[in-house]
């Protein structure tokens, strides 16, 4: 007997779940899947993955995990959405930085979680044990340039040192 991956038994209940009331994800599946894909939006305005549910709510939902080096690569904000990290399994490290103001989260008891209000750059820097988090975006119906814009990484490389405005 074939053993399917995660992703193609994920694909087959959200089509399942489609017709039905209320979709529901399973956490087992968005973990597995998170690692065989890397990070993915769980729900989509369009179906890109087969797994991905084809409709967007109000809010993004999606997962990241150690697999996706996009987010660890990509220091960047939302100038008009929240985006919130939620830790299920395993501790990351993520920047923030507004102006001066630098803070760095160390998420490591599932649950966790870190609000990055809109305007505020961010990072996952780097996954201390192997897991997952959810991610939440709000509103959901921002998209392409206007919903993710790149930060300057070189400026924010040392959190915690002192950091001095330029003189006029």
């Amino acid at each position: 007997m074939k053993t399917q991956i995660a992703s193609e038994v994920l694909a087959q209940e959200v089509l399942r779940d489609l017709t039905s009331p209320a979709i529901h994800f399973d956490g087992r599946l968005l973990e597995q899947t998170a690692k065989e894909e890397g990070g993915f939006a769980v729900m989509a305005p369009s179906r890109r993955r087969k797994f991905q549910c084809p409709m967007a709510s109000q809010v993004f939902f999606g997962i990241t995990s150690e697999v996706n080096s996009g987010e660890r690569e990509s220091h960047h904000f939302h100038p008009h959405q929240v985006e919130i990290y939620v830790l299920i399994r395993g501790a990351f490290r993520l920047k923030t930085w507004l102006g001066y103001c630098e803070r760095e989260f160390v998420l490591e008891t599932p649950g966790d979680t870190v609000v990055v209000p809109p305007g505020s750059c961010h990072h996952l820097c780097e996954w201390l044990e192997p897991g997952v988090a959810y991610v939440f975006r709000s509103p959901n119906d921002i998209t392409g340039e206007a919903a993710k814009i790149l930060c300057d990484a070189a400026a924010h490389q040392d959190v915690g040192r002192e950091l001095v405005p330029l003189a006029a």
